[in-house]
């Protein structure tokens, strides 16, 4: 999926969400855990600086976590849909409470 116009908060989330999931299924185990240990670090990185450029509140990007993922689900990238079914889970039993 690439846009361009849009919400900026959803394109947030998508980075987001790309730096949660995701592994390369021609990569080891090991190698995976290390570039997902690092594309973490950078999600956190990104979400602490973003909001100093853009004024955003964590609720805001949040509430773009289900339709991005959803749309990252409609592309299937092989082995994403667990892990994108997931979070979408836990983002929607937040929102229950």
């Amino acid at each position: 999926m690439t846009a361009s116009a849009g919400e900026p908060l959803g394109d947030v989330a998508r980075t987001l969400l790309l730096c949660r999931v995701g592994a390369d299924p021609n990569k080891g185990r090991l190698a995976n855990a290390v570039i997902a240990l690092s594309r973490r670090a950078a999600g956190r990185i990104y979400l602490r600086r973003y909001p100093s450029r853009h004024p955003a509140s964590r609720p805001e990007i949040d509430a773009w976590e289900v339709p991005t993922a959803a749309a990252r689900l409609w592309e299937e990238i092989p082995g994403e849909a667990g892990a994108l079914l997931a979070r979408i889970a836990l983002s929607l039993s937040r929102e229950r409470g």
